[in-house]
C-alpha cells in the first residue's frame, strides 16, 4: 500500500528551500537563485523496507516562497500539511531568529492537529561562514 504526505517546505527567503527540494527529487543543484513564485510543488516516491505498513511512501513537496507579500498563501498551505520542514540557512542568524515566527504560522493554522516538524539547518557546508552554532540550531 501507498502512504501519501503532504510536506511544507518553509523558510525565510534565500535559505535554501529550493535547492533543497530539488536535490532531494532529482539529485540536482542549481548555483543560481531563483526566487520561488508562490509555491512549486513535487513529488518524491520512497521505497519502504518490505517489513514496513507501507510498501511505498509519496511525499508530495510543497516549496513555498519565503517573501513576505507571498505570506498569506504560505500561510494557508500551512494549514494542510501533513508534516513540516522549517528551513534556515546557518549563515544567516536572523533566518534562525524568524523560524519562532513561521512555527508559530504552523501552529495558529494546525490547532488540534497533531502535526509532525522538523527544523533543517542548510549551508552547513558554509563551515567559515557559519554563524549558527550546531548547539544552537539543536
Amino acid at each position: 500500500s501507498i502512504l501519501r504526505a503532504r510536506v511544507i517546505v518553509a523558510g525565510e527567503p534565500t535559505v535554501g528551500k529550493t535547492c533543497l527540494v530539488n536535490q532531494a527529487v532529482n539529485k540536482n543543484f542549481n548555483h543560481q537563485y531563483m526566487m520561488t513564485q508562490g509555491c512549486e510543488y513535487h513529488v518524491k516516491d520512497v521505497q519502504m523496507d518490505e517489513s514496513d505498513h507501507y510498501k511505498r511512501v509519496e511525499l508530495h513537496l510543497i516549496d513555498i516562497a519565503g517573501q513576505n507579500i507571498f505570506k498569506e498563501i504560505t500561510f494557508e498551505l500551512l494549514g494542510k500539511a501533513n508534516m513540516v520542514l522549517l528551513v534556515y540557512d546557518v549563515t544567516n542568524p536572523d533566518t534562525f531568529q524568524l523560524l519562532r515566527q513561521w512555527l508559530e504560522g504552523v501552529k495558529a493554522r494546525n490547532e488540534g492537529r497533531n502535526l509532525t516538524g522538523v527544523v533543517v539547518a542548510n549551508k552547513v557546508d558554509l563551515e567559515n561562514r557559519a554563524q549558527v552554532s550546531s548547539q544552537n540550531g539543536q
